[in-house]
């Protein structure tokens, strides 16, 4: 009797092993291909509409009109960053993705940021692509799997976040501890990360790159600046809890979650663009697609391209810049378009990470700024501004 037990357990160890292998492998094509689409998509519109050399605030507000009075008509739950959704749905709502939120989600994302949106992509693509993963969760018999929906759910977010910055374990862990940092089950990491791997492999396979690349310098950064980069890990902690409050203010000013979100949308995309118009095109991903292509925001040490430095100093061009990334993103989302906020709060990391480098340059320390010390700044920017503001420690460190 305990060896048909035994033997039992382990068939169904196998059967939700080669379950779990299985919705991995169709995640990670799924993610990485509805990526793909979506950036080749919105470099194809942004390039469009650079060609009718229009100002930002006209085309923004275009963008919003679509967005706020066609999309928003057909599913106003399509509105916001995404995240929320995919959380909602796996705690609330037994891993149920409404499917018209799904399918309209890419459209309003894909107009936000071709309209001068300031905001990410992680949200919104991986909502749509853990909305037709969950889908996997339908039995022949027509009746549906809660667990499997949710674990085909999960590997559709790893999958996208491994497939954005080649980064396959990372983006398994981020789509777990995003949801339930404290109590992370190895039946969910399991799968996500093999859904991070088959996505990252396929992303490579055809040659899409990811969205920043970070080359790390040849040697280590000197032990002697160690109480500096603890002293700016300690601020970006406070800069990353700014962020989320800032947001959150946003959310109530708009009362974006009350009626119609037509005007919202609209005052909100119109102050981006009069944001992207006098200071900088390039904080958006239309100005970047349209200028380098989407992958481009890895030149984030570049900022002096980004406007006229004039006598300005680096340090100060690039808080200039963070301020200006961050009012961008809470009047892009907070308003109602379809944008995520992981993108942003990466950004506002980097460039925190060069006004650091610049200001302890300025002291009279050796810091170059792509050098070890410098990349030292830019990585405990981005790994801060991105554990804090997106609650993900741990796959923000790896």
């Amino acid at each position: 009797m305990v060896a048909n037990r035994i033997t039992r357990e382990r068939r169904a160890s196998y059967r939700f092993l080669l379950q779990w292998i299985a919705i991995a492998l169709v995640a990670g094509v799924c993610g990485a291909s509805v990526l793909a689409l979506f950036r080749t998509a919105l470099e194809l519109l942004a390039g469009f509409i650079a060609s009718f050399a229009l100002p930002p605030p006209v085309v923004s507000a275009a963008a919003a009109i679509l967005v706020g009075l066609v999309i928003y008509r057909i599913s106003p739950d399509a509105a916001g960053e995404g995240m929320p959704s995919y959380l909602y749905a796996l705690s609330e709502s037994e891993a149920r993705f409404p499917l018209r939120v799904t399918l309209w989600k890419l459209p309003a994302a894909l107009l936000t940021l071709a309209g001068f949106g300031m905001g990410g992509v992680v949200g919104p693509v991986g909502r749509v692509v853990a909305g037709l993963m969950s889908l996997l969760g339908f039995r022949r018999d027509g009746s549906r799997d809660a667990r499997r929906a949710r674990t085909a759910a999960i590997c559709g977010m790893a999958a996208t976040v491994a497939a954005l910055f080649h980064a396959p374990i990372a983006g398994g862990i981020f789509a777990v501890e995003i949801i339930q940092r404290a109590n992370m089950r190895y039946r969910e990491l399991f799968p996500a990360a093999l859904a991070g791997a088959a996505s990252v492999w396929v992303s490579r396979l055809f040659g899409w790159k990811p969205l920043i690349t970070i080359a790390p310098p040849g040697e280590s950064f000197p032990l002697a600046m160690t109480p500096w980069l603890l002293l700016f890990a300690v601020l970006i902690g406070f800069l990353s809890g700014a962020f989320v409050r800032g947001y959150a203010f946003t959310v109530r000013l708009f009362q974006r979650d009350n009626g119609h979100p037509g005007a919202k949308v609209l005052i909100g995309m119109v102050a981006t663009g009069m944001l992207a118009w006098f200071v900088s095109a390039d904080l958006s991903v239309a100005g970047l697609t349209s200028r380098f292509a989407l992958g481009a925001r890895s030149s984030v040490l570049g900022v002096e391209g980004l406007v006229d430095l004039g006598a300005a100093p680096l340090w100060a061009v690039a808080l200039i810049l963070l301020l200006v990334q961050a009012a961008g993103s809470y009047l892009t989302t907070g308003s109602g378009m379809s944008a995520g906020l992981t993108g942003p709060s990466i950004q506002i990391g980097l460039f925190a990470g060069v006004a650091a480098t610049a200001i302890y340059g300025s002291l009279g320390l050796s810091a170059a700024a792509g050098g070890a010390e410098g990349m030292a700044f830019l990585v405990i920017g981005l790994v801060g501004m991105l554990a804090g503001a997106m609650n993900v420690p741990i796959a923000a460190a790896i």
